[in-house]
C-alpha cells in the first residue's frame, strides 16, 4: 500500500502439499486492488450496457470510470494508513496471534462504489470484497481472523437506529425518514429490506465460510421476556408505595437499530442458523 510497513511480510517458505491444495491469496497491494477494481468496473459496465441495448433505447447508458478516476478512489482507509490503521501490518505484529474486523456498511465506508450498480448491490459486493481481503490476510500470515459483528438496518427497524458512538435516532419518529449517516451515494429510504438483509447477510456468511474465517457474529441478539432490573437497560415497572414498592413486569433487550424483532425475524434466523451449523462442521 502507500504506508510504510513497519512489520513487513516475511518471505513466504514451500508450501506443503495440503497448503498447495488450497486457494493461495494474493498479497494484498495497492496495484491488485485497483487491478480487481478496474475489472469490476469492465464486467458490470457491460452487463449494464447488454441490458440496455436495442433499437427503442438510447442514451441510457453512461461509460464507465477511466482508470485515472479509479485509481484516485485510493484503496480504502483500512489498508493505506490514511486512518491511523493498516490491517495486514497490524495482523502482522509478532505478539499478536489472531486479528478481528467489523462490517457495518450503514455507519462506515469499506471501497468505493461501483457507478454500475444499485446501492444494495454495492453494499453487497463492497462487503464481499472486506471479507475476502481479512481472509486472505488470515492466510498469508497463518493467523485466525474473525468478523466480530456484522450488521444491516432494515427499513422497519430504522426508527430504532443510533450510530455507534451517538446517543440520537437520527430517523427516528420526530426525524426525517430518508438519507444516509455513512458517507455514500444512497438514493433510497435509508434501511433495506428483509428479503435484502437476509440476502446480504446469507451471502456474507458463505464467503467467510468458503474463505476461511473463524468465527462470524451478527450483531445484535434480542430477547423478550427478560426480568426487569433496578440500574441495567431493562428496567422493572415499579408500583404502590416507596414503603412497599411492587415490581411486575418483563422487558426486552436493547435496540440500536440491528436487532431481528418483528417482521422477518424467522427469515433472519434461519440464514444464521444454517452458517452457524456449517462454522460447527
Amino acid at each position: 500500500m502507500d504506508c510504510p510497513k513497519l512489520f513487513p511480510r516475511a518471505p513466504q517458505t514451500s508450501a506443503s502439499a495440503s497448503d498447495r491444495r488450497r486457494r493461495i491469496a494474493k498479497p494484498i497491494t495497492k496495484k491488485r486492488l485497483l487491478e480487481e477494481r478496474r475489472a469490476a468496473l469492465k464486467r458490470t459496465a457491460k452487463a449494464e450496457k447488454r441490458s440496455l441495448s436495442g433499437p427503442s433505447i438510447r442514451g441510457r447508458w453512461t461509460a464507465p470510470a477511466t482508470r485515472r478516476q479509479t485509481d484516485e478512489q485510493g484503496v480504502g482507509p483500512s489498508f493505506d494508513g490514511s486512518s491511523g490503521v493498516d490491517a495486514e501490518d497490524i495482523l502482522n505484529i509478532p505478539q499478536i496471534g489472531f486479528g478481528t474486523f467489523q462490517l457495518f456498511p450503514d455507519q462506515n465506508n469499506y471501497g468505493p462504489n461501483n457507478p454500475n450498480l444499485p446501492p444494495f448491490n454495492n453494499t453487497v459486493q463492497t462487503g464481499l470484497a472486506w471479507i475476502q481481503n481479512h481472509a486472505d490476510l488470515a492466510q498469508m500470515l497463518n493467523k485466525p481472523v474473525t468478523l466480530t459483528g456484522f450488521g444491516l438496518v432494515t427499513q422497519n427497524n430504522t426508527p430504532n437506529f443510533v450510530p455507534f458512538n451517538g446517543t440520537q435516532a437520527p430517523f427516528g419518529s420526530d426525524q426525517p425518514s430518508t438519507g444516509s449517516v455513512a458517507t455514500r451515494d444512497v438514493t433510497q429510504s435509508f434501511g433495506v429490506t428483509d428479503t435484502q438483509r437476509d440476502d446480504a447477510y446469507a451471502q456474507w456468511l458463505q464467503a467467510g465460510l468458503t474463505e476461511g474465517l473463524s468465527g462470524m457474529t451478527q450483531y445484535q441478539w434480542f430477547q423478550t421476556g427478560l426480568t426487569g432490573i433496578a440500574g441495567t437497560a431493562i428496567q422493572p415497572t415499579v408500583s404502590g408505595t416507596a414503603v412497599s414498592p411492587v415490581v411486575t413486569g418483563t422487558g426486552e433487550s436493547p435496540n440500536d437499530g440491528y436487532n431481528l424483532q418483528g417482521q422477518g425475524q424467522a427469515g433472519a434466523e434461519g440464514v444464521l442458523s444454517e452458517a452457524a451449523q456449517a462454522f460447527g462442521t
